[in-house]
């Protein structure tokens, strides 16, 4: 259809192959009677099967010989052999059944040999996908197999590969490794990538495939500083230390001090506990105590404070307990009394007693009321309401008065509680607005706030432009130099959408730079010029801007010299003849090319007729011992020299004889190419022939 190639034949018929006859085994031979009435003797055979199809023909089914002769007797042909790729023959062959006797016919011949038939080259289609790319020469192949080589002179095959350069492939590489470990001599560090895939074909060439950079810089690292060394009141200082862990490199931050010192700190003096008091001096009234240095003051600590003190007998304060708890409330006055004791009484110039009763104001009484009562139900007609709550201790000693004990407010106002909106209108497309509505759960009440609108308009989603994927770059335009490709609009926009893109792209075409043939043969030195040129053809020509074509002609200096003529081998021995009547070749090589303007070479290939020539045969060999289950005997001889690709214009290479049987000795040597038949006690000599 729509201009594609037409079908094959859908039906193919061939001839069938041959059938040969094929026929029954010989009966017996009809005895001659000894009266001598039967002039001749007979046997007969049937046809197994008939021949078909141009097969051999079946032979003769009765056979007669006078009575008294015995002729011979061959089996039927075997199948054809396969045919001899060489000389394109093929051969068949029977056996000797019955030998002659008496005078019989003798055998024809026992080997048939016929030319084969042509066959003509078949090749199949061509396959469906191209070879892979050969990287040596960057050609990639398409090939139809053949099906039937060409034998016995039929039709050769026609070309079955085609040829074709690959597609550059670009180098591809894989993900950097890991960096390597660093160079302590170079502070450099190392990583690489492998390729994936090299380049072939002219692709692009491969990056480099190992980078190098600095170290990251590895500050010192130190560990923690030992204990300070201890301080006795001989040393001035104390010590501390610490190692190293990681020594810095590739630049890192250098290691700080290892050891550090610090004046040993000053030590205060310390003193012991007092001592116990000593008893009050009669007449000083005084007692002292003492204390031990337990530590003097080193390095400018502070000196130690006194080691003795006194002190006077001291005043005895008159001492007082605690105060009682307040008694009862006077009412009438309105006060209430507390009192305390003298625990130890004033000695010694000591304090004298506070007072011991203490009067206070009774601490007021408020007035206590009970919580309030629940708001009672809304006076619809004036908006209030009303709770109560009852008095559960009046006021006393200036206590705060009772608060009211009935309360109004107004209702608790009541606002519109609406539903939730219903879902959005499908979009208007001229508006490009939707609606949605809701409706009224609760009135408002008691100065509630009023219900809001129950519509909401709201604007449609912007639609953005859609666009199909972009077609393949179309063919180039060779004026311009720009190929097309389009696309279309598969969702258009609304509502404010995003505008649709351009639908047409177009791109430079690719450069196609000019590409020339190999040069030519260098032409003969020009005898005024002294050159030789040699030209190339533009095979693709620029497009696109590519590469201009290089220079088609090229000159070269030359000299001019001695003309050497052609110089050729002798011949090489003649081919084998195909035929009797064809046609034998002989070749030569060229051993000095001719150059500088020389006389060519004559023809390197020669062809004589096949006519005439004959075979060269080697010397008969022994004939056989002993007889085959026939009565024969063989003997061979070889072909020394044959000029044809097939033995079948030879003389025989095979002979047979009758062998000869005596009932006297059993052994009887017959003289050569001859043979001898013991017959009713008379020895009869027959000539030696082959069959």
């Amino acid at each position: 259809m729509y201009g594609g190639c037409a079908c094959p034949a859908l039906e193919e018929s061939a001839a069938c192959d041959p059938v040969n006859c094929v026929m029954g085994p010989w009966s017996d031979w009809s005895a001659c009677n000894s009266d001598g009435t039967d002039k001749s003797s007979f046997r007969t055979r049937s046809v197994v099967q008939p021949a078909l199809y141009g097969g051999t023909a079946c032979g003769p089914t009765r056979e007669e010989v006078p009575c008294g002769a015995v002729n011979c007797v061959v089996g039927n042909w075997t199948s054809w052999s396969s045919c001899d790729s060489s000389c394109g023959k093929k051969t068949r062959r029977r056996e000797v059944i019955q030998r002659a006797l008496y005078g019989g016919s003798a055998c024809e011949s026992l080997e048939d040999i016929a030319t084969c038939d042509p066959v003509n080259c078949v090749v199949g289609d061509w396959d469906d996908t191209w070879s892979v790319c050969d990287p040596s020469s960057g050609l990639r192949n398409l090939t139809s197999p053949v099906l039937q080589v060409p034998l016995y002179g039929g039709i050769g095959c026609p070309e079955t590969i085609q040829t074709k350069a690959c597609d550059p492939v670009d180098c591809t590489v894989n993900e950097w490794d890991d960096w390597g470990s660093c160079n302590s001599n170079t502070g450099n560090k190392t990583r690489s990538r492998t390729v994936k895939q090299i380049d072939l074909y002219g692709g692009c060439k491969c990056p480099t495939l190992v980078e190098q950079a600095p170290c990251d810089p590895v500050p010192c690292t130190l560990g923690l500083f030992s204990d300070w060394t201890k301080c006795t009141d001989a040393d001035a200082t104390q010590s501390r230390n610490r190692s190293i862990i990681q020594s810095p490199l590739y630049g890192g931050t250098a290691c700080e001090a290892l050891t550090e010192t610090v004046p040993c700190p000053p030590v205060d003096c310390a003193l012991d506990a007092w001592g116990p008091w000593t008893g009050y001096d009669s007449v000083t009234g005084v007692r002292t105590r003492t204390r031990a240095i337990l530590q003097p003051a080193v390095r400018g600590g502070l000196a130690c404070d006194v080691t003795t003190e006194s002190e006077t007998v001291p005043p005895v304060n008159c001492q007082v307990g605690n105060w009682s708890d307040y008694g009862p409330c006077n009412d009438v006055a309105g006060v209430k009394v507390r009192s305390r004791g003298i625990v130890v009484a004033p000695l010694y110039r000591g304090l004298p007693c506070p007072e011991l009763f203490q009067n206070a104001t009774c601490d007021p009484v408020d007035c206590v009321v009970s919580d309030w009562s629940v708001w009672g139900s809304c006076d619809s007609s004036a908006g209030k309401k009303t709770r109560h709550r009852d008095i559960l201790q009046n006021d006393k000693y200036n206590g705060a008065s009772c608060p009211e004990t009935t309360d109004s407010a107004p209702c608790d106002r009541v606002d519109c509680v609406m539903n939730d909106f219903g879902p959005w209108t499908d979009c208007d497309p001229t508006s490009g607005i939707k609606t949605r509505t809701r409706t009224v759960n609760v009135a408002p009440l008691y100065g509630g706030s009023a219900c809001p609108n129950a519509t909401e308009i709201g604007f449609c989603d912007p639609v953005d432009c859609k666009l199909s994927e972009w077609s393949s770059f179309g063919a180039c335009n060779n004026a311009s130099g720009l190929k097309t490709r389009t696309r279309t609009v598969t969702t258009s926009p609304l509502y404010g959408g995003m505008a649709c893109l351009p639908l047409t792209d177009t791109a430079t075409c690719d450069p196609v730079s000019c590409q020339v043939s190999a040069w030519g043969p260098w032409s003969a030195c020009n005898a005024t010029t002294l050159t030789w040129t040699h030209s190339r053809n533009i095979t693709v020509a620029p497009l696109y801007g590519g590469s201009a074509c290089p220079s088609l002609t090229e000159t070269a200096s030359c000299t001019l010299v001695t003309p050497v003529n052609c110089t050729v081998s002798d011949w090489s021995a003649w081919t084998k003849c195909a035929t009797r009547t064809g046609t034998r070749s002989r070749t030569r090589k060229v051993v000095t090319p001719a150059s500088n303007g020389g006389a060519a070479c004559p023809p390197l290939t020669e062809k004589g007729s096949c006519t005439g020539l004959t075979c060269t045969m080697g010397p008969w060999s022994d004939w056989t011992t002993g007889c085959d289950d026939y009565g024969l005997q063989t003997r061979t001889r070889a072909i020394l020299d044959d000029p044809y690709t097939c033995n079948d214009w030879c003389p025989d290479t095979l002979e047979y004889r009758e062998c000869d049987y005596s009932d006297a000795t059993g052994d009887y040597t017959p003289p050569d190419d001859s043979t001898t038949v013991l017959l009713d006690g008379q020895v009869i000599a027959v000539e030696a022939r082959a069959f």
